[in-house]
């Protein structure tokens, strides 16, 4: 029998992990202002927190990039500097991976539409004066509107030249 393939994290699944972030964040300053035990307390906390967000990721199948784990990691081992783990790196990251996972599906449903916005996008930069991206080449790009009036019609500005 094959092994059936996990869901993928739902729109609540996602909410869950925020809030699990966004506690363990809170109840990690909690312990450094109210109890000053945070400092062997947190690290603990620490280790258990990015072990279960790892292990969710895998359990659902969830694809990490390089990046992805990066930022994991980062932010482990922002958790661990005494005089700046109150910061909330659990759910900065959080926010981050969510973004960054929505993003990629968002580029997978799109296909090769996705592919022809991102190229207008980058032509419309051009057009703004931006730099060329990927290697285009001025030819790719379409041609200027033209400022002046074609020879056919009349001119009405006050000036009357064309």
């Amino acid at each position: 029998m094959a092994a059936k393939k996990p869901e993928p994290i739902t729109n609540l699944g996602w909410f869950f992990l925020f809030a699990f972030s966004l506690a363990t964040d809170a109840t990690q300053a909690a312990l450094n202002f109210f109890f000053g035990a945070g400092v062997i307390v947190n690290r603990v906390i620490d280790v258990g927190f990015g072990f279960a967000i790892l292990l969710i990721f895998y359990l659902k199948d969830v694809t990490l990039t390089p990046v992805q784990y990066g930022s994991i990691a980062a932010a482990f081992v922002g958790e661990q500097i005494p005089a700046i783990d109150t910061a909330p790196f659990w759910t900065i990251d959080m926010i981050y991976i969510f973004a960054s996972i929505k993003g990629q599906e968002i580029a997978e449903k799109a296909g090769v539409l996705g592919k022809v916005a991102v190229m207008a996008l980058k032509a419309a930069k051009k057009g703004q004066g931006g730099d060329l991206v990927g290697g285009e080449t001025a030819a790719a790009l379409p041609p200027p509107i033209p400022e002046h009036l074609p020879t056919n019609t009349v001119d009405l500005r006050p000036s009357g030249k064309a």
